[in-house]
C-alpha cells in the first residue's frame, strides 16, 4: 500500500512538472499568435493597435509576414551577460552536473534558453502584430527558408544591407 502511494505521489509530481514545462514553451509561442487570434488587425487592447514598444530602428527589407506594407522593426534588447572564465567554468558545471535525464535536458534547456526568451519578448514589443516567423527571419536568418518573392527583393539591394539584421 505504501509502495503504491509512493508511486501515486510521483506520478502526480510529474506531470504537475510537465504540465508547468508545457505551459512554460507554449507562453512564448502562445504570445505571437495571441493578438492576431480575432482577425489581421493586431488589437489586442478593446479594438485600439497596439504601438511597437522598444524599437531601435526598422529593419532595411525585412516585412511582416501578414502585412507586407509594415517593415519589422528591431528591437532593443539586452546584452548578453558577460562571463568571466571563473563564471563560464562554474555555468559548464552546473550544465554538466545535472546529468543525462530528460528533466536535465529540460533544465538545461530553461538555463540556456534565458536570453533567447528575453529577445523574443523584445521583438514582439517592438512588432505587435508579428507572428513566430517573423522572428526567426530577424533572429536566425540562417533557418529561415526564402521564398522567390523575398530572394528577388533581396537581389535589388546594395551588398552592405543583405546581412543586416541587429
Amino acid at each position: 500500500v505504501r509502495r503504491k502511494l509512493q508511486l501515486r505521489a510521483y506520478m502526480e509530481y510529474k506531470a504537475q512538472k510537465q504540465q508547468k514545462h508545457t505551459a512554460d514553451t507554449d507562453e512564448i509561442a502562445n504570445a505571437f499568435d495571441s493578438d492576431n487570434d480575432d482577425g489581421d488587425d493586431g488589437c489586442n487592447d478593446g479594438g485600439n493597435v497596439s504601438e511597437p514598444e522598444g524599437v531601435d530602428k526598422q529593419h532595411p527589407f525585412l516585412f511582416l509576414l501578414r502585412d507586407r506594407s509594415t517593415p519589422i522593426n528591431i528591437p532593443i534588447t539586452q546584452d548578453h551577460p558577460i562571463f568571466t572564465s571563473d563564471k563560464l567554468d562554474a555555468h559548464y558545471e552546473q550544465l554538466v552536473s545535472l546529468g543525462s535525464s530528460m528533466d536535465a535536458s529540460k533544465k538545461r534547456a530553461e538555463m540556456q534558453s534565458k536570453q533567447l526568451k528575453s529577445d523574443m519578448m523584445a521583438f514582439k514589443a517592438a512588432n505587435p502584430r508579428c507572428e513566430l516567423a517573423d522572428f526567426i527571419r530577424w533572429y536566425s536568418p540562417n533557418d529561415w527558408v526564402v521564398d522567390e518573392e523575398e530572394r528577388e527583393t533581396m537581389q535589388t539591394l546594395p551588398t552592405e544591407d543583405k546581412n543586416v539584421h541587429t
